[in-house]
């Protein structure tokens, strides 16, 4: 066993690539003019730990020349457990990271296209890239051999959005609730137990109206 871990042979490089489907595949039709080189463009990607899945929205698919779509039966169980059906599987995509290039394979999906973050790589991305993520300095760090690339998280995603998109938030029925209370409270000192006191018991909620009750009869005793 010694003696074949230190065995080396030397072949040709091209010899090599043969015995690699994905890139003799890529340098086939390279050569015989199927494949077409695209303009690089720099987009942002959302590193996704809980997917399995390296995903790609349909009109983003629709962008890129030369991709061969392949028909799947996979389906995608999304939050709210229903079922999506996928549009297909495209393999040995490019994608460049800072210097590095990675062949990705993706599922496309028929979903509103993100325009900040167009492309969610997941997990197979992840092992590809041997990305390490070290939270405590708030570091992704992305390797290649004996060469690797570190990201500041924070400092990456802090851009701010130049698209004039307008946002609204939904209020929760709790803070409504609460709201209510004070605007229909009649005195200062009310509405500032109510507000100061959301999580009283019986007890002291009956307390507090006995003591309002009896400020009340002080400051109207005619009444």
């Amino acid at each position: 066993m010694e003696i074949f871990k230190k065995l080396e042979i030397n072949i040709p490089f091209s010899e090599t690539l043969q015995q690699m489907p994905s890139y003799a595949k890529f340098l086939k039709e390279l050569l015989m003019k199927k494949r077409k080189y695209i303009e690089e463009e720099t987009i942002e990607a959302l590193i996704d730990l809980g997917a399995n899945i390296n995903l790609m929205s349909l009109s983003m698919f629709k962008k890129i020349e030369g991709l061969e779509l392949k028909p799947t039966r996979m389906t995608l169980q999304l939050m709210d457990r229903s079922l999506k059906y996928l549009y297909g599987v495209v393999e040995d995509v490019l994608v460049k990271v800072d210097k590095f290039l990675f062949h990705v394979d993706f599922v496309i999906i028929e979903i509103e296209e993100d325009v900040d973050v167009p492309l969610i790589l997941g997990r197979p991305f992840m092992k590809t890239a041997r990305v390490l993520i070290y939270v405590e300095n708030d570091k992704l760090n992305v390797r290649v051999q004996d060469e690797e690339v570190n990201f500041d998280v924070f400092e990456d995603v802090s851009h701010p959005n130049d698209g004039k998109t307008c946002f609204h938030l939904d209020a929760l029925d709790g803070v409504c609730m609460v709201q209510e209370k004070l605007v229909r409270s009649s005195s200062p000192l009310e509405k500032t137990l109510i507000d100061t006191c959301e999580d009283l018991n019986e007890e002291e909620e009956k307390l507090i109206d006995e003591c309002l009750i009896d400020l009340d009869i002080k400051r109207n005793p005619f009444s």
